[in-house]
């Protein structure tokens, strides 16, 4: 069959075959173009209903502001909700639990309605600066330091210390424990904690160099405690160690005596010698005797006369005079 095509084509002549071959491509290209178009008409039907479905299932719930939240405020439940948006639509850092974003500072101003997203909070208190840092129970209080208050400078940001109050006069000395276990928070406006007493044992054994300001986190009676005990005397930092055996010990107090004064006082002291007993002297003045006239003539004095004396005798309802006469 395939030779009797062959004769077929040797007698035909060349416009024939040029028909011919015409004709079979124009065939060919219509059977093509139907497949194609069946199908396409087959596959967009299952696409449309594929996006469709996609767009209904990729729904997420993600945290949005109920009402606008200044900077630094603390997020609280009531301040936020669960909102159902595009997956599309998700920006991204997008939070999708509440519970995430609660008791967290706000970085910036969020909106109401704003999705909450890692880069508008501080997921990080350490990342709130040198604020973030300070304990929430606590306040920040600056003190003067100097190389030997501060423990030469090994008295890191992140290390813990004891607070000793030096009083002194010209013949003493005296310091107990003021106050124990105090974060301090930065010195020399520094506050790369280079070391920490609580939680880094691969200390930096670097002294800070001129140290001048100490600040530490102190509550609020703790901090009236320590500025009233600066006006008093000096303040010394005694570093803890990582792992102090005693975290807490009793009230301490020592004092030193000058030798100077331990003398003067061991000298005996002079005696006074006794004064002799002075008579007591009467502070009574006579008052004056007025000369007041008598009313009554004066009695003539009899000389060589004995002086009488009157004596009065009752007997039961009689009086009775005896005289007796005195020279």
């Amino acid at each position: 069959m395939f030779s009797k095509l062959l004769n077929i084509l040797n007698d035909m002549r060349p416009r024939q075959i040029l028909m011919l071959s015409g004709g079979v491509a124009v065939v060919i290209f219509a059977v093509v173009f139907s497949f194609l178009s069946f199908w396409k008409n087959t596959e967009q039907p299952a696409e449309e209903a594929v996006t469709v479905n996609k767009s209904v299932s990729e729904m997420v719930n993600v945290v949005a502001a109920k009402s606008d939240i200044p900077p630094r405020t603390m997020i609280k439940d009531n301040m936020v909700q669960l909102k159902e948006v595009s997956a599309e639509l998700v920006p991204e850092g997008a939070i999708k639990n509440v519970s995430e974003v609660l008791n967290t500072p706000a970085r910036t101003t969020i909106f109401a309605g704003d999705v909450i997203t890692n880069q508008k909070i501080y997921a990080d208190m350490s990342q709130a600066g040198f604020v973030g840092a300070i304990p929430a129970d606590c306040r920040a209080v600056s003190i003067d330091v100097n190389g030997v208050t501060s423990v030469d400078g090994f008295a890191k940001p992140g290390d813990y210390v004891d607070l000793l109050l030096v009083e002194k006069d010209d013949k003493s000395a005296t310091t107990n424990v003021l106050l124990q276990n105090i974060l301090l928070l930065s010195i020399n406006q520094n506050m790369n904690a280079g070391t920490s007493s609580e939680g880094n044992e691969n200390s930096n054994t670097t002294a800070i160099s001129n140290p001048s300001i100490a600040t530490l986190a102190l509550k609020p009676e703790e901090a009236l405690q320590l500025i009233s005990a600066s006006k008093l005397g000096e303040i010394y930092l005694m570093l803890r160690p990582f792992k102090p055996k005693d975290m807490y010990v009793d009230d301490l107090e020592y004092t030193a005596v000058s030798s100077n004064a331990q003398q003067s006082y061991n000298e005996p002291t002079p005696a006074v010698p006794a004064q002799p007993a002075q008579p007591a002297v009467s502070a009574t003045v006579p008052l004056p005797v007025a000369n007041v006239p008598s009313t009554n003539p004066p009695i003539p004095l009899q000389p060589n006369r004995l002086e009488e004396k009157k004596i009065e005798i009752i007997q039961g309802d009689q009086i009775v005079q005896n005289r007796e006469d005195k020279k």
